[in-house]
């Protein structure tokens, strides 16, 4: 099911997902390091804690299709939140070069500002991802 946008993927208390541009963007960073490994857990919440707006990082989150994803990080912006939840890497067909099982996912609640900034949002934590690709390749 590699890189599927689930649009009635309900969460609970969130509602349905938004689609931003960028969430592609995450979930090219997310994959960058090896289309095998991913991004570590350490990595990208040093990556989310660089972005303003910052509020939390979880393990899990559930949806109403069943599934169950990998992290939940969120964001408090213009008086409400934005929730990027990341994927497992479970999907061995590689249907798209990823083993990402679906697309990450952005969900808003609280004001309609918050829904507008949830691309914004995206695309910060996509350029925090990336720096932090760049620098753990710097590493090695």
């Amino acid at each position: 099911m590699s890189m599927q946008q689930v649009r009635g993927a309900e969460l609970s208390g969130w509602g349905l997902p938004s689609c931003p541009m960028a969430i592609t963007a995450v979930a090219r960073q997310f994959t960058a390091r090896s289309a095998r490994i991913g991004m570590g857990g350490a990595d990208l919440e040093a990556a989310a804690r660089r972005c303003p707006g910052f509020s939390s990082i979880r393990e899990g989150g559930n949806t109403s299709d069943g599934y169950t994803w990998w992290r939940t990080i969120v964001f408090d912006v213009h008086g409400g939140q934005v929730a990027i939840l990341m994927p497992l890497l479970r999907d061995q067909d590689k249907v798209d070069d990823t083993f990402l099982d679906r697309s990450p996912a952005a969900y808003t609640k609280g004001s309609d500002d918050a829904k507008a900034a949830a691309n914004a949002v995206a695309a910060r934590l996509a350029r925090a991802m990336g720096d932090a690709n760049r620098d753990r390749a710097g590493r090695r």
